[in-house]
């Protein structure tokens, strides 16, 4: 690999640091591959080292020549957007940076003139955002991440598919299903900790967000 520098960036929204064991083994084969770590909410961790999103600040003390470095970003839309606003900031071409989304793109808007065919009313539980003071029922097969996203509430996502853990809301009432879920630990699931992108209410519950 010659001289080449890898840096593993890793920008979790929890203290859950995602696929420790595999990148702890990545840097041990590979000695050119170093790792950062900042936590985006660590309060209630004993996380000791960075802690809030990803800035300039943090980019330029973790990367060596930052400006001369190939950047593949992956993630949320809105965390890559913000970093891609940093990058060009300092600097860094375009055509440096690779982007890569998680989980499948949402349908794109109707287009002018036409009429969207209409949505039956939703006949499901009802689902309560606590902190949102909203609540309304959901459509049958509907994740609490969709609905969320329906009544615009701003629940963190990324993956869609259960293994990244930005979604995680607490459930203070009710049960649900989830076809999915790896990001889930056995504190989390005491703790009624579900993952919105694929919780589908068994009856009506409440979660805080």
């Amino acid at each position: 690999m010659g001289r080449r520098h890898l840096l593993y960036l890793h920008v979790p929204h929890s203290g859950r640091l995602h696929f420790a064991d595999e990148v702890a083994a990545l840097q041990h084969r590979n000695p050119k591959l170093h790792v950062a770590v900042t936590i985006s909410k660590a309060e209630g961790t004993d996380w000791k080292g960075p802690r809030g999103r990803l800035t300039k600040d943090l980019l330029m003390q973790t990367v060596p020549n930052l400006v001369s470095r190939r950047i593949h970003l992956c993630g949320p839309p809105s965390m890559m957007d913000s970093t891609k606003a940093i990058l060009t900031e300092l600097g860094i071409p375009p055509d440096r940076v690779k982007t890569e989304a998680f989980g499948a793109p949402k349908p794109a808007p109707a287009a002018a003139g036409t009429t969207a065919k209409p949505t039956a009313p939703a006949t499901g539980p009802l689902v309560t955002f606590s902190k949102n003071n909203k609540s309304s029922k959901i459509h049958e097969g509907q994740t609490v991440l969709e609905l969320s996203e329906e009544l615009g509430i701003g629940i963190d996502f990324s993956c869609r598919v259960g293994t990244c853990g930005l979604c995680k809301v607490k459930m203070t009432s009710g049960e649900v299903e989830m076809a999915v879920q790896d990001a889930l630990d056995a504190d989390d699931i005491a703790n009624k900790i579900i993952l919105a992108c694929q919780a589908k209410p068994k009856g009506d519950i409440a979660v805080e967000a």
